[in-house]
């Protein structure tokens, strides 16, 4: 399920990083706040507002710092 909220945290955080990124590590044993988090992410790459680099860094695309926010 898509929790708008989280993702537009997920973009502000990756907006607001020196480099655009945030490091995002799937694992065993996550708790389900952070496998949430990955979800998110993955839906963020899905529609294009943010990319994977890597296995475990999502980076915010020019169409991800465009998508309105707060």
């Amino acid at each position: 399920m898509r929790n708008v909220d989280m993702m537009i945290e997920l973009l502000e955080e990756m907006s607001s990083s020196a480099d655009g990124q945030v490091l995002l590590v799937r694992a065993l044993g996550m708790s389900e706040q952070d496998l949430a988090r990955y979800h998110q992410a993955e839906l963020l790459s899905d529609s294009g507002l943010a990319t994977w680099n890597f296995d475990s860094a999502i980076r915010i695309t020019n169409s991800g710092y465009d998508f309105p926010t707060r």
